[in-house]
């Protein structure tokens, strides 16, 4: 099966050396910025807010950003090709474990 069929990147050839780390949106960025600073004057009701904020929106997203580590390019991902890299990135550590 194969990783990411959209992806329209430059080294796609390369599939199996991708890799790739999620990125925060600037919303994201903001929102926590945001809540950090208004903790002391509302008593941590920011802080809850974010967090609730933060959790809706991680549920319903569809894409997720993600940045290749060795050109620094960012693109959108479909989440749940996401989730398939980390676990398929995640088995090959182990085998690797094992193997040590």
């Amino acid at each position: 099966m194969e990783i990411f069929p959209l992806l329209n990147h430059s080294d796609v050839s390369r599939e199996n050396s991708l890799a790739i780390k999620r990125q925060f949106s600037r919303f994201d960025i903001i929102l926590l910025t945001l809540a950090i600073l208004l903790f002391i004057p509302t008593l941590t009701v920011s802080l809850w807010l974010a967090a609730i904020c933060l959790l809706v929106k991680e549920a319903c997203i569809k894409n997720v950003i993600v940045k290749d580590a060795e050109s620094g390019e960012k693109f959108r991902v479909n989440k749940e090709e996401y989730k398939q890299y980390r676990k398929l990135k995640k088995s090959k550590e182990s085998t690797v474990r094992n193997i040590l």
